[in-house]
């Protein structure tokens, strides 16, 4: 199963490759024609410098829409795994207490979860585990899965609660710290833009009180 998921990802990951030095192609033959038919070197940089930065969101979007994807999986991760360290800590065994989470957790890592308990079922080795971290950008997040992994394979150890405690914790209080400086660095970001307002404003009127007193100067 896990093989098989590996291999469509690769495959469409081939397939958007393709697509893109197909785009490239189609793109550079029409540089070609447009520079055959008016001979001008100056269109001919413009495209191909659109072709750049066409080529550069095309590789990059994906990349930053998978990052986004992950980050929003690891906040909704430690909302919901919240609630599974309440449920393990009265002593529910792991399959229950993920079977209990699911309820409180985002629609997407709901299926991650559900998908994590299937892969249970059919393997009982740490793999299923390291499959489910993988959908993180988090180290930590992999770290707090193998030591729930090891709380099933010890049936509720205290020693691997105590780990899982201290690693979930300390992933947790990261990730709102986190949060809280991306909260604080949009509000900066946010006020810089009346000051870049206010500038051009500014410099608006500079340049409106040098043409007024050229047309002065000239008209006399």
């Amino acid at each position: 199963m896990l093989k098989k998921k590996e291999n469509l990802n690769s495959l469409k990951r081939n397939k958007n490759k393709v697509l893109l030095i197909v785009i490239n192609i189609c793109l550079f033959a029409l540089v070609v024609a447009l520079q055959f038919l008016f001979e001008n070197i100056f269109l001919t940089i413009g495209l191909l410098l659109l072709i750049g930065i066409t080529d550069y969101f095309l590789c990059n979007f994906p990349r930053q829409k998978e990052e986004k994807n992950k980050e929003y999986l690891s906040k909704a991760f430690v909302e919901a795994f919240s609630y599974f360290s309440i449920y393990i800590e009265t002593g529910l065994p792991v399959y229950k207490a993920l079977q209990a989470t699911i309820p409180f957790a985002k629609k997407e890592l709901q299926e991650k979860i559900v998908t994590l308990l299937r892969e249970i079922d059919e393997d009982k080795s740490i793999q299923p585990y390291i499959h489910f971290s993988n959908a993180f950008s988090s180290l930590a997040i992999r770290q707090v899965m193998l030591s729930i992994y090891k709380i099933n394979e010890e049936g509720g150890s205290e020693n691997y609660l105590q780990q899982f405690r201290a690693l979930f914790a300390s992933f947790a209080f990261e990730s709102r710290k986190e949060k809280l400086l991306a909260l604080e660095n949009k509000m900066n970001s946010t006020a810089v833009f009346p000051l870049i307002a206010s500038s051009l404003v500014m410099a608006l009127i500079a340049l409106g009180i040098v043409a007024v007193l050229g047309g002065m100067m000239n008209g006399l």
